[in-house]
């Protein structure tokens, strides 16, 4: 008995392993619109497999877990905050920022407090939103100082997280440059 001969098996083959069925049917005693027949059915059967294998992950909503990383959620009039969003622990570049009021100044990843009082820094990404509120003092402002390398994205609370090349920076300075928070020193 030979296996390459045996419908249930070739058909078992194709779904299974796809490729070598599809050289098994070619090497088998079929007929050929038997051998047509057969990979027509293992492709679909394959494909509805693979389709239902995946469906409850393309159903899920990848927008489902968002976080956002702030610098500072307490600010006197004039200092400024970074942050920075991530998605499922991913960093996020699309998506919108919101201040409710006119108490925060929202430019990129900066957000500079303007007057006294409580704000809701809002995101949205894709269908899903979250939202921080920020608290304003009245009083002067502190320049805190954190570390970032030159040629360094982002800034850190610690110099030995920053790297070798590391040099001091008020947060100001730094959030002015472009640079955002780490997301390790700031969680």
């Amino acid at each position: 008995m030979k296996f390459k001969d045996h419908t249930l098996f070739l058909i078992s083959a194709l779904i299974l392993f796809f490729p070598i069925g599809i050289i098994l049917v070619i090497l088998s005693n079929q007929s050929v619109k038997r051998k047509w027949v057969l990979c027509i059915i293992g492709f679909a059967v394959s494909i509805l497999l693979f389709s239902t294998a995946f469906l409850p992950y393309i159903k899920q909503d990848h927008r489902s877990d968002i976080a956002i990383i702030a610098t500072r959620q307490e600010l006197s009039v004039g200092q400024s905050g970074g942050f920075s969003v991530t998605v499922n622990n991913a960093i996020a570049t699309d998506f919108e920022v919101y201040a409710e009021n006119e108490i925060l100044m929202v430019h990129d990843n900066v957000y500079t407090a303007v007057k006294p009082g409580k704000c809701e820094l809002k995101i949205i990404c894709g269908n899903t939103s979250k939202a921080i509120e920020i608290s304003v003092a009245e009083g002067n402002r502190t320049d805190e100082t954190v570390y970032a390398s030159p040629s360094a994205t982002r800034y850190h609370s610690k110099k030995t997280h920053a790297g070798k090349r590391a040099f001091k920076i008020t947060e100001e300075d730094a959030l002015q440059s472009g640079k955002t928070p780490c997301m390790v020193c700031y969680k």
